[in-house]
């Protein structure tokens, strides 16, 4: 089979993947990215060291910014699992020859918008990780509304990447063109390392998660005496666990249990996937999509209206039947175990015509960039 008719050489299709992007990115693009505070341990705020660390090793000129970022200068949690380039947002020029990346929390906040839309040469890539929109609004609806309509303007030097099927609904909801899916994998090492441990029956849950701590403690451990919980808590500023630590912590477990908000494709249920844990997690968000969390329905409970005690009897069952039941979590597995095929697809179709060495087929059809992202 050959790609044709699209503005390209025919090339074998399996290793073309197309899209159409409406900024402008060329060879000689610089890349910024918005990354949290040094505090700031979250999926969220991993994932963009990761995709600067991705860009630095394809060869791209891309840092990590914040409004002060000399943190990244000491030692730091991401630095240390990462290798990042750092900047400051002093560095921005206003050219169409910087690629600003930013995540959804920088754009809640009209001041931010304000002062991001003073740049009318650069180029933007808005990163959809989460589907929570505070925008200083009481109303989500309201509030999601005058975010997109705001972000109307950015339309032709902008992208939309989305990160989650939650995301990708709202933007096609309210209008936003320039679609692009960058969905990132957990971390190569959850991939690699070697099963550490025995399998026993243990329960472990998310403790940093506020209701599932809550409804762990006050709910299901008063009625599961017998039951072995162990949490995964915050450590403190200057304390983390290693993945090596946490392949152990998952390894052990049997059942890992979450009940947050799944306002964004949530690191640890994965992880925990990929070393072989059931899962029973809350019916939320992404969590409620089978795109984003294809695992057995009855797995999904909702903590407001199924009682404990039903809530109870699914992890006993998950549990004493472990070794039958772990084959109903073999799909969401797999689906992680592609994962970081499909985020350097991403990657390369984003980013590509930066890239060294990659072979990149231009084309103006409708005004698009449309290009191949697998090197040969």
């Amino acid at each position: 089979m050959q790609a044709e008719g699209r503005g390209f050489e025919s090339r074998p299709l399996h290793s073309l993947l197309i899209v159409g992007i409406m900024i402008k990115i060329t060879p000689e693009s610089k890349v910024l990215i918005w990354g949290c505070s040094k505090e700031v341990r979250s999926g969220g705020a991993e994932v963009l060291n990761l995709l600067a660390s991705t860009l630095k090793r394809l060869g791209v000129d891309a840092k990590m910014f914040n409004w002060s970022y000399q943190m990244y200068e000491q030692p730091d949690y991401y630095k240390n699992l990462y290798d990042i380039n750092c900047g400051s947002w002093e560095e921005i020029e206003d050219k169409d020859t910087t690629v600003m990346v930013l995540p959804e929390m920088m754009l809640e906040d009209p001041g931010h918008l304000k002062f991001f839309a003073g740049f009318k040469n650069v180029q933007f890539v808005f990163w959809w990780l989460s589907s929570s929109f505070d925008y200083t609004e009481k109303d989500i609806k309201t509030s999601k509304r005058l975010l997109m309509n705001s972000l109307k303007g950015f339309e032709s030097r902008s992208i939309n990447a989305y990160e989650n099927e939650v995301c990708a609904r709202d933007l096609l909801y309210y209008g936003l063109n320039n679609r692009v899916r960058l969905q990132h994998g957990i971390n190569d090492y959850y991939y690699t390392a070697p099963v550490q441990e025995k399998k026993e029956s243990v329960v472990l849950f998310n403790g940093m998660k506020e209701k599932t701590r809550e409804y762990v403690e006050n709910c299901l451990i008063p009625i599961m005496p017998d039951i072995r919980f162990e949490g995964i808590y915050y450590l403190g500023p200057d304390k983390y666990r290693t993945k090596d630590d946490m392949c152990r912590i998952y390894d052990r477990c049997k059942v890992y249990i979450d009940f947050c908000e799944f306002e964004g494709r949530e690191l640890m249920p994965r992880e925990a996937a990929v070393r072989n844990c059931t899962l029973l997690l809350g019916r939320n968000g992404c969590a409620e999509t089978f795109d984003d969390y294809p695992i057995p329905e009855e797995y999904k409970v909702d903590r407001y209206t199924d009682s404990p005690e039903d809530i109870a009897y699914k992890i006993r069952k998950l549990l004493v039947g472990y070794d039958t039941e772990i084959e109903k979590f073999r799909f969401f597995k797999n689906k992680c175990c592609c994962e970081p095929l499909l985020w350097m697809n991403s990657v390369y179709s984003l980013f590509g015509p930066m890239i060294p060495n990659i072979d990149i087929r231009y084309s103006n059809r409708e005004g698009n960039i449309q290009y191949g992202c697998l090197p040969e």
